[in-house]
């Protein structure tokens, strides 16, 4: 398992793509206490896959 770091850039959260402040908030509320899901985040122009839960 991956670790986010400081300065990574969420780009897809679950089934949801991240393209601003907007959609990333849109796509958090979807999910409950409990819940886990995939994250895929750009870490100096490479893709980092890390399941995060909430």
């Amino acid at each position: 398992m991956l670790d986010l770091k400081k300065g990574d850039v969420v780009i897809q959260l679950g089934d949801s793509t991240v393209t601003d402040m907007m959609s990333y908030m849109r796509a958090l509320s979807i999910f409950e206490e409990g819940d886990a899901t995939e994250v895929t985040s750009d870490r100096n122009g490479k893709k980092i896959t890390a399941t995060i839960s909430f």
